[in-house]
């Protein structure tokens, strides 16, 4: 058998699949803490949230107003987790409030480079896509 095969078989491919393997494995740790961005653009106007996460609380504070909104997050996969508000300095209706309060937005995260990472929102029939900025 030819060495530079064997070499391959025994060393090569062993050590790309287990480099393969723990990027897998930690991959969406890294957003369970941290410092990130979120743009909103509606037409006219540019509203940007800095959100703070600490695995298990997440503080989403509007960058204009300094508003904020406050969650609890359980993450009940490695890259999907819930979010129920606790509390918020916006003038939500009260109806809005008793349903963020009470029904969990779900957000997993689908891909990511060093700089930002991509996310699909749900709660209920409602699903957004967007781009999370990553500050830490």
């Amino acid at each position: 058998m030819n060495t530079k095969f064997l070499t391959l078989i025994l060393f090569v491919l062993p050590l790309v699949s287990f480099i393969s393997l723990q990027k897998t494995k930690d991959t969406c740790e890294q957003f369970r803490t941290g410092k990130f961005l979120f743009r909103l653009d509606p037409p006219g106007r540019d509203i940007s949230f800095i959100i703070e996460r600490n695995d298990s609380i997440q503080t989403e504070t509007e960058k204009t107003s300094g508003k904020y909104t406050k969650l609890s997050i359980k993450w009940v996969e490695p890259c999907i987790y819930e979010a129920k508000m606790i509390e918020t300095t916006f003038n939500f209706p009260d109806s809005v409030q008793r349903i963020r309060r009470t029904v969990p937005l779900r957000t997993k995260i689908l891909s990511w480079t060093k700089d930002y990472y991509l996310f699909e929102t749900s709660r209920g029939d409602y699903i957004m896509k967007d781009t999370m900025w990553i500050l830490k």
